[in-house]
């Protein structure tokens, strides 16, 4: 107490004394006694006292609350009233100026005592909150983090510098007004608004983020990416009181990111590239050379001899267009109902032949169904298991596992919650080093003398492609394990499958319409089809195809069948030619055929009118099977 000072302000000198031996008796510090308002507002500029007792009834110019009003502008020291006597109008007039007590005359040492220390107490608290309100908003205004502060009604009552930069609004004109008069944020991919997310907050309660593709449109109509937080501003009764928003500019962290993506994405097509072309120069080097021979010999069976090597060699590259295809957007699964084990087994039983490796698989009971493509699971497993085999030269045991299991909601991995079949193999292999664990799914790389590097990564892009997820753990030297879950659907019923039915006839009679824009895969159609006794009239594009039908159908001499290439160059495609006719011709039967497998129609061929479908290389067995069960089933 003996280092707080006061000043007293008290026009009577002799009250104004006995107020000092009062605070001196009390081990206080009087800073001065003031006998009029100037006075006082002077006292207070020249000693800077800790408190001011302030008699409001002072003579001059100026009363005790018209001098504290003043000193309120210059000086926040806390100052306390002394009074004889108070009306309702007094007490209005000295609430404005928020005194920090109010005395009345006489009054006792002690009473004087107590209203000083608790006013010098409430003072220092406000100091302390005011320096921390004051430390918060500095910290605020200078963090790097846009912060926007709103009330419960979105209406904002804080901006910081940075979210002046990001949104290009400044604080006046800001605070006040509603958030969305300044956050005027939408979806990157649909353009429709996104909700507020102050509104969000003060919904739920709880803390809400932007999603990844959030965009804000700033006040000259520029777009940035943001990623952003909302908290609640909560009183004591946990009521939300308010929003705190923080977010920040993210548009030149995802430009890198995508130039990142960009590079690995064109490192990878280089790769893909060299192995593209090193298999198929290979490929074609062997029928270059397969020609040659035929070409050397008049042997019919020499020659009959060649040309079975040819259809292998062809049947080979085919199977690496196709495994390429799943690649890109194409290979889409053509999903039929189907039970895991049959898979499993059928896979075992291609893989294992001629290898010193035994595999290790019980079939389980009760297995749930899945809807997949058959042969492109058959792949995966093909895959994983050649994988596993080359990963041990010395031989081995493949333990393979399956079970029904279930992924919970908000599962760690990449995985959607619901019904799973779990498929794990597990070698006695070299093992996966743990730098090139991140590379296994990367097209051709490979740590092995044999194989191109594409078995895994094409493995991966089938289960994706399912729904699935794929998963590979192991230890150096000691053997890896892949774990497979692939969607199941329990209600499912399977019915046992019948017999295999007796192969069809390949020759016919039937009139045949073929469109496709490739002279050599039409001329060569043609020539195979009129071998095996069809009569083949060829179009190039969809409208000659249109116009050969109708006429046909004018003639009473109608095709049996129309074979339609997907992709015309320049022309009308089979898609929408398959749509003029079906409106023609509405018992048309049509086979689409393409070399690509990325439109959905080849796997949906159904639902756009066609009967079948043929993915191109094909041979006339091929085609001719096709024709012969169209036409049969009439």
């Amino acid at each position: 107490m003996g280092n707080t000072a006061i000043l007293i302000v008290e026009d009577v000198r002799i009250v104004a004394e006995d107020i000092k031996i009062s605070l001196e008796k009390l081990n206080y510090t009087v800073a001065g006694i003031a006998f009029s308002g100037d006075e006082a507002i002077a006292k207070t500029i020249e000693t800077k006292p800790d408190l001011i007792l302030m008699d409001i009834m002072i003579k001059g110019d100026m009363d005790g609350i018209e001098t504290a009003q003043k000193i309120e502008k210059i000086s926040s020291i806390p100052i306390i009233y002394l009074t004889a006597y108070a009306d309702n109008e007094m007490i209005r007039r000295a609430k404005i100026t928020k005194p920090y007590g109010y005395i009345i005359k006489p009054f006792e040492d002690r009473e004087l005592y107590t209203i000083i220390e608790i006013a010098l107490y409430k003072h220092a608290m406000e100091k302390k909150i005011k320096e921390s309100e004051e430390k918060l908003h500095t910290t605020l205004m200078s963090i790097g983090d846009g912060v926007i502060a709103t009330d419960e009604k979105s209406i904002i009552t804080l901006i910081n510098k940075s979210a002046e930069k990001i949104t290009g609004w400044a604080e006046n004109e800001c605070v006040g007004k509603p958030l969305s008069h300044i956050f005027t944020i939408v979806n990157k991919k649909t353009r429709k608004p996104i909700q507020n997310p102050v509104d969000r907050v003060i919904t739920t309660g709880k803390i809400t983020g932007l999603a990844n593709d959030t965009i804000l449109i700033t006040k000259d109509g520029n777009e940035k990416i943001i990623a952003d937080s909302g908290a609640p501003i909560k009183d004591k009764q946990n009521k939300t009181i308010g929003v705190i928003l923080v977010f920040r500019d993210m548009t030149t962290e995802r430009f890198l990111e995508n130039e990142i993506q960009m590079n690995h994405k064109l490192k990878s097509i280089g790769l893909l590239a060299g192995g593209i072309a090193h298999d198929f120069n290979n490929y074609l080097n062997a029928i270059l050379l397969n020609i040659s021979n035929a070409r050397m010999t008049n042997n019919i069976d020499e020659i009959s001899q060649t040309l079975s090597v040819l259809e292998k060699i062809v049947e080979e590259a085919r199977k690496v267009t196709s495994q390429l295809l799943i690649f890109s957007k194409g290979g889409e699964p053509i999903k039929k109902p189907a039970l895991l084990p049959d898979i499993i087994k059928k896979s075992i039983s291609i893989i294992l032949i001629g290898s010193n490796v035994k595999c290790d698989f019980c079939e389980p009971e009760n297995v749930w169904p899945v809807i997949v493509d058959s042969d492109q699971i058959l792949q995966v497993i093909n895959n994983v298991l050649l994988n596993a085999i080359q990963s041990m030269p010395k031989g081995g045991i493949i333990t393979i596992t399956l079970e029904n299991t279930t992924i919970p909601q908000g599962d760690k991995r990449s995985i959607n919650e619901g019904y799973y079949n779990k498929i794990s193999i597990i070698d006695q292999g070299t093992g996966i080093s743990p730098e090139n664990m991140q590379k296994i799914y990367d097209p051709f790389f490979t740590t092995k003398n044999q194989g191109s590097g594409l078995g895994l990564s094409i493995s991966h892009t089938i289960v994706k492609k399912h729904n699935g997820y794929i998963h590979a753990h192991s230890i150096p030297q000691k053997g890896s394990t892949f774990d497979i879950y692939l969607p199941a659907v329990p209600s499912i019923i399977i019915k046992d499958t019948p017999g295999k039915k007796e192969e069809p006839m390949l020759s016919g009679n039937e009139k045949i319409l073929i469109m496709d824009d490739n002279e050599m895969v039409s001329q060569g159609l043609a020539l195979g089809l009129n071998r095996m006794g069809y009569e083949v009239v060829i179009s190039k594009e969809g409208s000659e195809t249109i116009t050969i039908y109708k006429q046909a159908m004018k003639d009473n001499k109608p095709f049996s069948l129309v074979i339609l290439d997907l992709t015309i160059a320049g022309g009308l495609g089979g898609k929408d030619t398959m749509a003029l006719l079906k409106k023609f011709d509405p018992d048309i039967k049509a086979i689409v055929s393409s070399g690509y497998s990325h439109d959905p129609i080849l796997s949906q061929f159904s639902e756009y009118g066609f009967s079948d479908k043929l993915v191109k290389p094909y041979g006339i067995k091929d085609i001719c099977l096709k024709i012969r069960s169209l036409c049969d089933n009439q």
